[in-house]
């Protein structure tokens, strides 16, 4: 069983590597680079991201292309999750901090070459449905005409084992902000294994 398993987050982590492809096609350039604040009172779209990976831009450009010209802001949200020994090793936070503030500039910056006002919050946690639903709370009241969006991979034959190996973190979340009326869109990235 354990081979099996390995074996399927191998082809996971195939299929997403191809996703990476389409990072690097999309044309940036600086000629519509955006470095103003993102204004409060415009659309935002609050999108929650673990890592700068081909998932979080397909996501990103995914509510591009279903809501075009809607969103003038990209806030990204990051959670760096450590266990709670990592609370007492301040090298080990500080890297986490580092990592995650390094990831969520990298967003940052490929929005803004898109053109759109960004900016980013993290937070560093044990848990993080927990953090994620606060940081999306506390964003919301800050952009009153927001909308939360999260991506999940989707797989193109779904089996009955993916749900227990992959999980349902932005479902949770998402069920979470349904209780303050905070309106979060679960982005489908779907991939097709080998």
């Amino acid at each position: 069983i354990c081979y099996l398993i390995k074996s399927h987050y191998k082809k996971v982590g195939k299929a997403i590597s191809k996703l990476n492809d389409t990072i690097h096609e999309t044309p940036l350039s600086d000629e519509h680079y955006n470095n103003n604040k993102p204004d409060t009172t415009n659309l935002t779209a609050i999108q929650l991201v673990s890592g700068f990976n081909s998932l979080g831009i397909h996501t990103m450009l995914s509510v591009l292309s279903n809501f075009p010209w809607l969103y003038k802001n990209f806030i990204f949200i990051g959670v760096s999750v450590v266990d709670s020994n990592s609370f007492r090793d301040k090298e080990e936070l500080e890297k986490h901090r580092v990592k995650t503030i390094t990831d969520l500039n990298k967003y940052v910056e490929y929005a803004k070459k898109l053109g759109i006002a960004a900016e980013y919050i993290y937070h560093v946690s044990t848990y993080v449905i927990e953090a994620a639903t606060d940081i999306c709370i506390q964003t919301a009241k800050e952009f009153p005409n927001s909308t939360v969006f999260a991506g999940k991979l989707m797989f193109q034959q779904e089996r009955f084992y993916h749900k227990l190996l992959h999980n349902d973190t932005s479902f949770n979340i998402q069920k979470n902000l349904q209780h303050y009326g905070i309106t979060t869109v679960i982005m489908p990235v779907t991939i097709e294994l080998d």
